[in-house]
């Protein structure tokens, strides 16, 4: 790449789960992807901020490109100024840095020294560390959720911001309504491992067909993301309910927690269990978090994906994991969720609807017609390839080139 010179990039994460991301979460998820690709381009030589504590597995020696600055989130003194600083920032309306990005900004000299600095889906960072480097260091968002637009009042802090790369067209759209002139918006869809998700473990899929007595007969739907009301888990598990009534041989896979790794069961997803055990008729299975390189063999051997969002998604990694498996999805019409799906690869029904009902009708149209499933499974397939890892970092790359 003729010109390039913007060889030194400082990543500053959000500080909640570590990179590599050993605990998941999506945004963490595609910058260790970001990282992975660049050991292959060798565009960048990196230098990452991250939070961690002595178990986690954190991978910087495999990274030539890579150096990883871990903030110990277990230290004693960490905990308490996180505190400290929390309790403060209620009064001062957060103009005091948390505790994570007070250890990044007492490394000022390496921002300094960068060519461009990239955060991770906080905006509100980027004021506190222009601060401290001046406006001669672009400033990069990379912005994973919907909490930049003309409602929420957050985009001041776009004035400290050279650009801000949205997930999603329907995100970048949001924040084109407030943005500065001098902020740049933009969008690159997230990507996966497509290679992860279309190689199949016969021996896997058939222990786990054993360990939750699924039949080779059974139609197996599957939800995948964390176990929140928001998220319409509800609204599927009565929609299920409702077809297991028409059918013995269907099984609902429900596969995640209530946030991430180790996540203790809440109000809601205890209630949704008891339900499932009083009305599910013994076919509602709950996996619990599954790391994501596991993921592939529950979506293989399942039949229909069921992204339910009653939020606004900016994004929908979960319906392009779930594709790439040659599994069909249906979604909601929420944020970009849309933007995973055409019509030869799912279903998108209206978010504003009764998406109870919805959802049986498409599970219904989809089981029906067998033309219709090989039709969309070979869909699947194909548009998944819209959303590869390597398009992904090919795409970000030259995002944060022409900052």
């Amino acid at each position: 790449m003729k010109g390039f010179r913007k060889k030194k990039l400082v990543i500053i994460t959000n500080g909640t789960l570590p990179v590599p991301a050993s605990h998941g979460g999506a945004a963490e998820m595609l910058t260790q992807t970001f990282l992975d690709y660049n050991e292959i381009f060798l565009d960048f030589d990196i230098t990452i901020f991250t939070i961690g504590n002595k178990s986690t597995k954190n991978n910087g020696k495999s990274y030539a490109k890579t150096k990883f600055i871990v903030i110990q989130e277990s230290e004693l003194n960490y905990k308490f100024g996180r505190f400290v600083r929390f309790a403060l920032n209620r009064i001062a309306r957060k103009k005091i840095p948390n505790q994570f990005l007070s250890r990044v900004l007492a490394r000022r000299s390496v921002l300094e020294e960068a060519d461009v600095v990239l955060i991770s889906n906080n905006h509100y960072f980027a004021c506190h560390i222009a601060k401290h480097i001046g406006s001669k260091v672009p400033i990069i968002l990379h912005l994973h959720n919907d909490y930049i637009n003309a409602r929420t009042g957050n985009h001041r802090s776009l004035a400290q911001i050279n650009k801000v790369i949205a997930v999603s067209s329907y995100l970048m759209d949001r924040v084109k309504e407030v943005a500065p002139g001098k902020c740049k918006v933009t969008f690159v869809h997230n990507g996966i491992n497509l290679s992860l998700f279309s190689e199949k473990n016969a021996r896997k899929e058939e222990l786990i067909t054993l360990k939750y007595g699924i039949k080779e007969c059974d139609f197996v739907l599957v939800y995948c993301g964390r176990v929140q009301k928001s998220k319409g888990v509800k609204f599927l598990l009565d929609a299920f309910i409702e077809l297991s009534k028409q059918s013995e041989n269907i099984k609902l896979l429900i596969i995640g927690s209530t946030e991430y790794l180790n996540s203790r069961d809440d109000k809601f997803l205890s209630e949704l269990k008891k339900t499932a055990l009083n009305s599910g008729r013994g076919k509602v299975i709950f996996t619990g978090f599954i790391e994501n390189e596991n993921l592939k063999d529950y979506f293989h051997i399942s039949d229909l994906a069921i992204i339910p969002s009653a939020e606004v998604e900016a994004f929908g990694l979960t319906s392009v994991e779930a594709q790439a498996s040659g599994v069909p999805v249906v979604v909601t019409d929420s944020g970009g969720l849309g933007e995973t799906v055409c019509s030869d690869s799912g279903f998108i029904i209206s978010q504003n609807g009764d998406i109870r009902q919805q959802l049986i009708e498409a599970v219904d149209k989809f089981r029906e017609s067998k033309s219709l499933r090989d039709k969309m499974t070979k869909g699947a397939l194909n548009n998944s390839k819209r959303f590869s890892s390597e398009c992904y970092y090919l795409n970000l790359r030259n995002e944060i080139i022409d900052a």
